[in-house]
């Protein structure tokens, strides 16, 4: 379908009137980094580089780390985000054990 000023739409935003918006600003915090299970929980605006920054202390490192280091968390998700070690470990989304939706 295509939009009023000539782009793709996927679907009408018109979904949206009315809605309230949720600030999700303040969600950028590491929250836990298990060196046990190796898992970190962390909220979707934290960047890649607060992520190494928060797990290369314990030794640790994600799998796949997107090399634009503004990349948040969300971001990489949402985006598909693949580096040069995703031919081994594919795209962010898939080394992650879950993911909440807000």
């Amino acid at each position: 379908r295509r939009g009023k000023a000539g782009g793709n739409q996927v679907h009408d935003s018109g979904y949206k009137k009315g809605a309230r918006l949720m600030d999700m600003s303040e969600l950028n915090h590491v929250l836990e980094v298990d060196e046990k299970a190796l898992i970190v929980s962390a909220e979707p605006l934290v960047t890649m580089e607060e992520l190494v920054a928060a797990t290369l202390p314990q030794g640790l490192l994600p799998k796949v780390v997107p090399e634009f280091k503004h990349i948040t968390v969300g971001g990489a998700i949402m985006g598909a985000a693949l580096e040069s070690s995703s031919h081994r470990h594919g795209q962010f989304l898939d080394i992650c054990s879950s993911v909440t939706v807000l």
